[in-house]
């Protein structure tokens, strides 16, 4: 996980004063795939409740409106 803000905070920082950020900023498939480990691990207890745990279904399938949108 600060591996991933670093390379993210040094890759945005970059972005922004060399301005080449696009104007719709998309989260890559590397950063999703934390995003979801840390949605599961601190939720572990409810995904028990959901049909096979939760697998198969991202996070944001449900939830795209809560953090950063993806």
């Amino acid at each position: 996980k600060a591996a991933v803000k670093g390379l993210n905070g040094m890759r945005h920082s970059l972005a922004f004063t060399l301005g080449t950020f696009p104007d719709s900023l998309q989260a890559r498939p590397q950063d999703k795939a934390v995003l979801e480990a840390q949605c599961r691990r601190c939720h572990a207890a409810a995904l028990l409740a959901m049909p096979h745990g939760g697998e198969g279904v991202a996070c944001i399938h449900c939830h795209r409106s809560v953090g950063h949108q993806l």
